[in-house]
């Protein structure tokens, strides 16, 4: 996800925090510092407890996704390699569809269960802390929310609408009882559709109340929007894929393919590749053999007056092997690999 910095690994993970978060955070974080406003001998302890709440809450969040993942994981090695927090929440990159109706199921329902577990052991350090001083009332509001969040997050996961984990869990049924993945996924994202029109519907409803319902409005309609969107573009996929059906790579690829020489310039590949045939990455070749890959965006890291005596090896990135596709491969491999993120030079 573009605009996405990683913070760091969790099992082998990459863990990632996209900008949107730091705007969702802030928010969070004074809802729940005005809402405890009055609870504590200090403001200061008051907004510390808020700040230490809302991380604990996305800490909650990402042990949502961890759970998805490591099941996923479990089923497909690396089948998760990365996870990204932002404003809606979280999201486990999956680089292809889980090999069978029952993985789904499973990995579908991990999340929400890791929801409803923490949302127990909160809940349980609540009824702790009733024996507290009063003068903990402030930590015990914390945890409060802490469980009713999680089992919030549980119970809006469960929706029934794809890409949600009800929705998954709705196309892991359907491909088990049938056998057939594109029809599980057609009626799921379907149902997903059907749902994030309602959203949307119930944001306009909202925004037309008056300004003081114009924030809640809104951010139901853009969820809405984000249901709307993964729905079709889950659509979109299952058609492409059934496009390629049967083609190889070597039957779709550019020929011959574009390409620049390791003792190429940065000035060269800029003129003479990337800005007149508009390729945003290119492969750099030597001796007939491919070396690494220059992405556009590298090049833009380096000051122009220093593209004529830098050569593409400075700014190449290393050649890995879950780059390079045979071309008797199918094509929807191809397909699958740009969509996990890798790029889409070969």
């Amino acid at each position: 996800m573009r605009g996405s910095l990683k913070i760091g690994r969790i099992a082998g993970i990459s863990v990632e925090i996209h900008y949107t978060w730091l705007l969702i955070f802030g928010l969070v974080t004074y809802f729940l510092g005005t809402s405890m406003s009055g609870k504590a001998s200090s403001e200061i302890v008051v907004w510390v407890v808020a700040v230490a709440t809302s991380l604990v809450f996305f800490g909650s969040v990402l042990a949502h996704e961890l759970s998805h993942s490591l099941v996923a994981n479990a089923y497909t090695d690396d089948m998760v390699r990365r996870i990204t927090l932002f404003a809606f929440g979280g999201v486990a990159h999956l680089k292809d569809e889980p090999p069978s109706g029952k993985a789904e199921l499973w990995v579908a329902v991990a999340g929400p269960g890791m929801s409803l577990a923490l949302a127990a052991v909160f809940g349980g350090i609540v009824v702790l802390l009733r024996l507290a001083p009063a003068s903990l009332d402030i930590i015990r509001s914390a945890f409060l929310y802490l469980s009713a969040i999680n089992v919030l997050l549980a119970i809006f996961n469960m929706i029934p609408a794809f890409p949600l984990d009800g929705g998954r869990v709705l196309r892991a049924l359907i491909w088990i009882g049938t056998g057939q993945f594109d029809r599980a996924t057609q009626i799921a994202a379907g149902a997903g559709q059907v749902f994030a029109w309602l959203f949307m519907a119930f944001g306009v409803f909202q925004i037309l109340q008056g300004p003081g319902n114009w924030f809640s409005g809104l951010w139901i309609l853009a969820i809405g929007w984000m249901l709307s969107s993964a729905a079709q573009g889950s659509l979109r996929r299952l058609s492409i894929e059934r496009a390629l059906s049967g083609v190889q790579v070597g039957q779709i690829m550019t020929t011959p393919a574009v390409s620049a020489g390791a003792d190429w310039s940065v000035q060269r590949l800029v003129y003479e590749v990337i800005l007149p045939q508009r390729i945003r990455e290119v492969p750099i070749t030597w001796a007939g053999q491919v070396q690494g890959v220059v992405n556009a965006t590298d090049v833009q890291q380096v000051p122009q007056q220093n593209w004529p005596t830098m050569s593409v090896t400075q700014v190449m990135s290393p050649l890995s092997d879950d780059r390079i596709i045979p071309p008797q491969e199918p094509a929807t491999k191809a397909l699958k690999v740009v969509g996990a993120g890798h790029g889409r030079a070969y």
